[in-house]
């Protein structure tokens, strides 16, 4: 690697986002904030005081490298547009006003224009998984994409573009934790790369997947040649080893022993979601390590910090998964709390957690964790004026994303969201669970009371203004956040008689803790019973779903995605593709139709009437999971085929309603008795055959041939599975 020596030393003088060890999608669950915390003096601040990652993706150099690549007449300002502005559709259609003086050059040159599709497929992979619509799943479809993007990258050829392709490759690679894959790819195209920033920006990825795999030697070496020196210093550990050794024989108990096993330990949590444990940082014998010394010099009557050394033994043990070891440790750190206010609150903290994963399951277990949490919860009002302006200017976004930016609200989360929610959800009170995680998600927006929020106007000039928190739920731009975070992550995956019992105590506390959580919590009923109508649709559950969701103004369907991109205004009930009133209440019209129609099923005498009664419910029944899917999912998420990436939970909707469908469809053909009704749904069924051969004379024989049908596949053929659950044809 050119410049190596340069880049060691020079790295150590720059300050860049420490950004490749968790390379994107910058998500984060709240199990994974940093929880151990101690003295100002003991960590660098930024592991503990979170503060947003610079991304420092070189946009100037790269932009001037493309001008190279590609032609100089193309300015800086347009080539920017658009490989940093510009989506997939953008690179194809002609663009109004001035002219884009790079994507005209792209016109004439394919192989760089056939890259950049190549990157904003990848971007767009990477970026669907931190979407407000996106479903997570261990198996999505995502990961397929990102697999396809990285075989055809690996498979690049040319030299012009050999380091772009190269990016594009271990980028998606790294987002499949795909590490040795990365590496071994790497290994073998690193020679022929030239010495730009995009091969450098490619080092960074690559070192972040060496460190995954505990070689943090190689790491390092990559993260200097990168630049990312945050990442290169947290790699160092030889300088730091022999400090410590020599700290150790001196005096063990020094604030600089102390600083080490604190940034150590800090070392040990996670980082977020895609990098599953920090393998890069400790392997288990050296954190074992860490231990026996902790508790060596804690035992040691010479020397004081008990409560330090105990309460970082305590973390150590949790760190390893042995949590009842971690709170007889954190015990004996609580009796040895001294002037440290800071130590003895993060001790109080780590107390809460503990109590809330190891307490056994009973009636009172939710008033032991609210009677702990209410001083959590002071702390928050005592410090959130320190972060008032980042909740006023960014809370919506850093809670969103999980970002970490305020210790008290993190840990808030962090306990009920990842202790307290699952426990109260496995023991089957779900109810519970959604007002715990509504404190969570909503306590300090709560009690901020209003955001800040800006748009460009037609003249081009930012505006920004100032929302209260109702208002800004209220306004249509403003529901990424309560579709997107930990609340309704739960309410898209618990029983809907968990959520009907959460809607109807909203505003009827029964007890301390309701009380104390819906004080917290969002108050908005009209979300819940939203969301709650739309979990009773997909249950098939009609006629609750309407007794819900007529509660709600139609003017409140306005905030939905689905509704601004017009997902919902489809007719669930026609076999042709028609558009709907914009001024319908879809969902409810949807339950109220589908309730009458099963009235209409149970008491129709008519065979005919019932059978096109059936016939109607089975229609909108699958249409509600397929081309209609807004009426029961807020995000589209179909899957894919290859099956190691498994069923999404609109899959799973389909294969159940699809199958009651199937079956209604059949007892509609066996109940109707009239000859041209049965036709008529033999042909909007795509029986096409049946229709020839046995309905001749009848309406429906009259249009299959008029329009073609010798054209269509079972006409000749047996249904292909793909097209079996398709339905809406046109005519």
């Amino acid at each position: 690697m050119r410049y190596r020596a340069f880049l060691l030393i020079s790295a150590l003088a720059l300050l860049t986002g420490f950004r490749s060890l968790a390379c994107g999608p910058y998500y984060y669950e709240p199990e994974y904030y940093f929880m151990y915390r101690v003295s100002d003096n003991y960590l660098p601040s930024f592991l503990w005081k979170t503060q947003p990652f610079d991304y420092n993706f070189e946009s100037e150099d790269n932009c001037r490298l493309w001008q190279k690549q590609t032609t100089p007449s193309a300015s800086l300002d347009d080539i920017y547009q658009v490989v940093y502005k510009y989506s997939i559709e953008d690179l194809t259609k002609t663009p109004s006003g001035k002219r884009n003086s790079f994507t005209k050059w792209l016109k004439t040159d394919k192989e760089a224009r056939e890259f950049l599709v190549l990157a904003k497929e990848c971007e767009k992979a990477r970026a669907e998984m931190v979407s407000p619509w996106y479903y997570p799943s261990k198996k999505d479809p995502q990961k397929a994409t990102l697999d396809q993007i990285a075989a055809r990258a690996m498979s690049y050829r040319g030299r012009r573009l050999a380091g772009r392709y190269a990016l594009q490759a271990v980028r998606a690679l790294h987002s499949l934790r795909r590490y040795d894959d990365c590496i071994n790819y790497w290994n073998k195209t690193v020679q022929g790369l030239p010495d730009d920033v995009i091969t450098r920006m490619a080092a960074g990825y690559v070192g972040g997947a060496y460190a995954n795999i505990g070689d943090t030697d190689k790491a390092a070496e990559l993260f200097a040649f990168a630049g990312d020196v945050e990442s290169f210093r947290l790699c160092l550990k030889k300088d730091s080893l022999s400090f410590k050794k020599r700290t150790k024989e001196i005096y063990p108990d020094s604030q600089d022993m102390r600083r080490i096993i604190a940034r150590e330990i800090t070392l040990m949590q996670p980082w977020d979601k895609y990098t599953d444990a920090p393998k890069w940082s400790k392997s288990e014998v050296e954190k074992r390590e860490d231990f026996k010394y902790c508790i060596e010099v804690g035992k040691n009557p010479r020397y004081g910090h008990k409560d330090f050394w105990y309460y970082s033994a305590a973390f150590i043990m949790h760190v390893l998964g042995q949590d009842q070891e971690a709170s007889r440790l954190l015990s004996i750190a609580e009796k040895h709390c001294g002037e440290d206010e800071l130590l003895a609150e993060s001790i109080r903290v780590f107390r809460i957690y503990l109590d809330a994963v190891l307490t056994p399951y009973s009636p009172s277990y939710a008033s032991q964790m609210v009677r702990e949490l209410a001083w959590l919860d002071g702390k928050i009002v005592e410090h959130y004026p320190e972060v008032r302006k980042e909740a006023v200017n960014f809370g919506i976004y850093y809670m969103r994303t999980n970002i970490s930016f305020f210790y008290w609200n993190d840990m808030m989360r962090k306990i009920v969201l990842g202790a307290i929610c699952p426990k109260l959800v496995e023991n089957g009170q779900g109810a519970t669970a959604i007002a715990f995680a509504n404190m969570a998600d909503n306590r300090l927006l709560n009690l901020v009371g209003e955001v800040e929020d800006g748009y460009y106007d037609k003249d081009g000039y930012y505006r920004i203004f100032t929302y209260s928190i109702d208002k800004y739920r209220a306004n249509e731009r403003h529901n990424v956040y309560d579709y997107s975070n930990e609340l309704f992550l739960l309410l898209d995956s618990i029983p809907c008689d968990d959520i009907i019992r959460f809607v109807n105590s909203m505003g009827h506390p029964q007890g301390e803790v309701d009380a104390f959580l819906q004080k917290r919590g969002n108050t908005d009923k009209n979300f819940f019973r939203e969301v709650l109508g739309t979990m009773l649709l997909r249950d098939m559950r009609y006629a609750e779903a309407e007794q819900y969701l007529r509660l709600i103004p139609a003017s409140y369907q306005s905030r939905l995605n689905t509704y601004k991109e017009g997902y919902l205004r489809f007719d669930p009930f026609s076999v042709v593709r028609r558009s709907l009133d914009d001024k319908t209440d879809y969902k409810l019209t949807f339950a109220r139709t589908m309730a009458d129609l099963e009235g209409e099923i149970r008491t129709q005498k008519d065979p005919n009437r019932k059978a096109l009664a059936l016939f109607k419910y089975a229609t909108g029944m699958q249409n509600s999971v397929s081309t209609c899917w807004a009426l029961t999912f807020y995000g589209k998420n179909w899957g894919c085929d290859d099956p190691a990436y498994g069923p999404t939970p609109m899959l799973d909707a389909q294969k159940r309603l699809f199958t009651r469908a199937e079956k209604l469809y059949a007892q509609a053909l066996a109940t109707a008795t009239d000859r041209e009704i049965i036709a008529g749904m033999h042909l909007r069924l795509k029986n096409l055959r049946t229709v020839m051969e046995k309905y001749d004379g009848t309406v429906a024989h009259m249009e299959a041939d008029i329009y073609g049908c010798d054209v269509y596949y079972d006409y000749h053929l047996e249904k292909k599975e793909q097209f079996k659950n398709n339905i809406w044809i046109e005519f």
